[in-house]
């Protein structure tokens, strides 16, 4: 998926100019939708996950399905 969006970034703009932008200091002002991005999707993404898990092993708390999300995502950012 990755692969797929650098593609279509690199179709719409040359990477000269995406390297002359990041020069230019342009690259720091998307830190605030990096660092929320993981956030807004988290909750979203429990919520399938948790009509995956009460169909299939029963009801499950979403808060419980959150916080595992959460764990998840910690454990992988280690093991990196």
């Amino acid at each position: 998926m990755t692969g797929v969006a650098v593609v279509a970034i690199l179709h719409r703009y040359s990477a000269v100019d995406i390297i002359h932008q990041m020069a230019e200091g342009h690259a720091l002002r998307m830190l605030p939708f990096g660092l929320a991005m993981p956030f807004v999707v988290w909750l979203p993404y429990a919520a399938y996950d948790k009509i995956v898990f009460d169909g299939a092993v029963g009801p499950v708390a979403f808060r419980d399905v959150v916080r595992a999300k959460a764990a998840a995502a910690s454990v992988s950012d280690v093991r990196s």
